[in-house]
């Protein structure tokens, strides 16, 4: 893996990458990952890479918000 910080998103993100906004709500983000079959995304804003959701992320946080509804 290498040192991680000298590592470019082209080299670990999928292609094309599929990039949000931090603001968008997780269900319209399980969504879009479904429809274009993604397993990470990137998450933008302001023209800056903020980080990435996995497919993981968004299952975990959907699962939790649904614990807490009950």
């Amino acid at each position: 893996l290498g040192d991680v910080y000298k590592r470019q998103v082209y080299d670990i993100a999928q292609k094309p990458a599929l990039q949000v906004s931090q603001h968008l709500e997780i269900r319209y983000l399980a969504r879009l990952m479904i429809q274009y079959s993604v397993k990470s995304v990137l998450v933008i804003d302001n023209n800056e890479l903020q980080g990435f959701v996995s497919y993981t992320d968004v299952v975990s946080s959907l699962f939790h918000r649904a614990a807490d509804e009950r």
